[in-house]
Formats: C-alpha cells, sequence, structure tokens
C-alpha cells in the first residue's frame, strides 16, 4: 500500500485535474466519494459545505497510485454497518456520545501535529529517528487508539460480547490481530510487528544506532533491526492507518447524519480545526491560506488566489460567506488576486 510521506500530506492538493469551475470540482467529488456512501442525498449535503475536500484530496492520492482504496474503506465500513444491523442504537450511542469525545481528541491531536511536524534530516540518523519515533507515538496514542477502540466496540456489538470493555492499547492490538480486515492495520509488514511493541519502541527510546542501524528491543528481548528506509515505512503506514479509519468513521457518520439527528452529539471545536475547514472551503474555490490569525472575537484571513475558476466574483462571495457561518465570528478578509495587483479587502460582522 502507498502509505502518506508526512502528516501534512492530508492537507496538500494531489489533484492535477484542469478544472475550470467550482461545479466541475464537486462533480469529481461527488463520483470519487460516491461508492462510501449508501445514502447520496447526504452526500451532496455535505458536498454543498465544502466539508470532505480533504478526504477527497488524500483518496485521489491513493488512486493514483493504483492502490484499492474502495476494497479497504469498504471492508472498514462493513464492520460499522454489521454493528448497525445487529444492534443501531447501541452503535450510535458508541458514535455520538460513549467514543465521541476521544474521536475529537485524535482528530485534533493528528490536526496539531501536522502544524508542528519536524522537518527529517535523514543525515543525521540520531535526530531522524528521534524525531520519528516521537511523532510516530504520538500518533500511535493520540490519534490511531481511539478510532480502534471504536471499531473494536462495534466488533463486539456483531458478535454479542459486552459492549463497554475498557481496555488497554496493547489489548485492543491484541484482539483486533486476528481481525481479517484490521490485522494489517495493527501489524506492520514486512517486520511483522504489532504496533503495540512499536508504541513501546518510540515511549520508551528502546533503541541504539549501531553504525546505520536502528537496533530496537521490544517484549521479551526480542530485536528489531531497520534502517532508515524502514522507519520511514512505519512512520508512512501509521499516517496511512490514521487516515483510512478517520475516513471510514467520517463516512458512516455523514451518511447516517439524518438518523443521528437528536441523539447528543460531544464536539471540540478549536482553533486548529476551525482552520482546516477554513483552508477546505477555500481550497474549493481556487484559494490558499496565507495567514489567519484569532484574536477574541475577530478572525483575522489573508487568502492568495492560485487558480481562477469562472466567476470570479460570484465565487468570492460565496466563499467567505461559507467562512463566516463556519466561524461565526467577526472576520477581516485580505484576498490576493492572480491577476490584479490591488487587494480585495471585505469585514464581516456578527
Amino acid at each position: 500500500m502507498r502509505q502518506l510521506d508526512g502528516l501534512k500530506e492530508e492537507f496538500q492538493v494531489h489533484s492535477k485535474e484542469n478544472f475550470s469551475s467550482y461545479q466541475e470540482l464537486t462533480n469529481d467529488i461527488f463520483k470519487t466519494l460516491k461508492p462510501y456512501f449508501r445514502n447520496t442525498k447526504n452526500l451532496k449535503k455535505v458536498i454543498s459545505i465544502d466539508a470532505v475536500f480533504n478526504e477527497y484530496n488524500t483518496i485521489k492520492l491513493f488512486i493514483k497510485e493504483d492502490i484499492d482504496i474502495e476494497v479497504i474503506l469498504l471492508g472498514l465500513l462493513n464492520i460499522y454497518y454489521k454493528a448497525d444491523n445487529t444492534d443501531q442504537k447501541i452503535l450510535f450511542k458508541l458514535f455520538t456520545s460513549d467514543y465521541s469525545d476521544d474521536i475529537s481528541s485524535a482528530i485534533q491531536n493528528y490536526a496539531q501535529l501536522s502544524l508542528v511536524e519536524i522537518d527529517k534530516d535523514e543525515k543525521r540518523l540520531d535526530l531522524f529517528t528521534k524525531i520519528c519515533f516521537r511523532e510516530i507515538g504520538d500518533i500511535l496514542e493520540g490519534s490511531l487508539f481511539p478510532f480502534l477502540k471504536l471499531m473494536y466496540a462495534s466488533i463486539n456489538i456483531t458478535n454479542d460480547l459486552s459492549k463497554n470493555i475498557k481496555l488497554s492499547f496493547g489489548s485492543v492490538v491484541k484482539n483486533l490481530e486476528a481481525h481479517s480486515i484490521l490485522n494489517t492495520f495493527v501489524v506492520y509488514s514486512p517486520h511483522n510487528v504489532s504496533i503495540n511493541q512499536i508504541r513501546n519502541i518510540a515511549y520508551h527510546n528502546s533503541y541504539e544506532l549501531v553504525d546505520d542501524k536502528i537496533i530496537c528491543t521490544y517484549g521479551n528481548n526480542k530485536v528489531l533491526n531497520l534502517e532508515r528506509s524502514d522507519l520511514k515505512n512505519i512512520y508512512r503506514q501509521t499516517t496511512t492507518t490514521y487516515m483510512l479509519l478517520k475516513f471510514a468513521h467520517t463516512f458512516f457518520f455523514m451518511d447516517n447524519i439524518d438518523a443521528l439527528q437528536g441523539k447528543r452529539i460531544n464536539l471540540k471545536i478549536t482553533n486548529d480545526s476551525l482552520t482546516i475547514s477554513v483552508s477546505e472551503i477555500s481550497y474549493m474555490y481556487g484559494f490558499n491560506i496565507v495567514n489567519i490569525d484569532f484574536e477574541n472575537n475577530l478572525c483575522k484571513i489573508v487568502l492568495e488566489e492560485f487558480k481562477r475558476f469562472s466567476g470570479f466574483e460570484e465565487n468570492i462571495n460565496i466563499m467567505i460567506d461559507k467562512i463566516f457561518v463556519v466561524l461565526n465570528c467577526n472576520i477581516d478578509f485580505t484576498i490576493i488576486p492572480i491577476f490584479d495587483k490591488q487587494k480585495l479587502k471585505f469585514k464581516l460582522r456578527i
């Protein structure tokens, strides 16, 4: 499987299609994401508010790398739908109450890590190894684990087992190793080492450098010999696994949003997550974020046009209105067009 090169890759542009309008782009998003939605009406809704561009963007990347992403994601979604067929009430409680705080924290943790990700200089093996293991451990514990717990709880619903088992990271991983789909998510090839052991190596610095080798120890005096490329691959597998689990959760949640309405849903919205939302919306209209600052109830946003779509003025009005709704605060916009020297300034007030 082709893995993501770094944390920021989810938020970078990979689609190279020469779309000439916003409508062409949204049509392609619908076509790409349609296999993962049973209710296409809900898919159209989330596309209309520009809520799934990051997911679309990364899936396009996997498709370009000839990865059968559809089989993988449908396999993950099927775990949720099997649980839904067994006991929808309990499953929805997992999504809207039991695990919603954990999932929100997981997504926020990954967003924060992407903002502070450190460049990995492979010339200094000691620093390269330290940085990689530190970020791998943080992703596994802070972002991957909540999604694995939700998956495990969903499997337990299908198998009519206890619904509220609180297990450790290691226990959840061990139970998922026997699952036909999730095994590859918790046991990394080609070394056949579980992510629990990788997390332990990362947390306890259980490695030493010998020449150009990274000698790791784990478990009962087991040894894992790595080279730079091996550690880089483990890092990529970790980010890719997180992305796939997150996408499955997002698509199931959005596909069933009507049934979930009226349920108590715990959501944590932070400036970092809002920044990502603004990034998604602005890109859909041909703009990148140059700067965004939150000051009390005022947000200052600088956007730079990277592609001119048809309907320039209308697109700007729609874009800033959508951002205004998402942020729900006073906003000062500065917009830098491609073809015009003069910057455009807008002030929106609640």
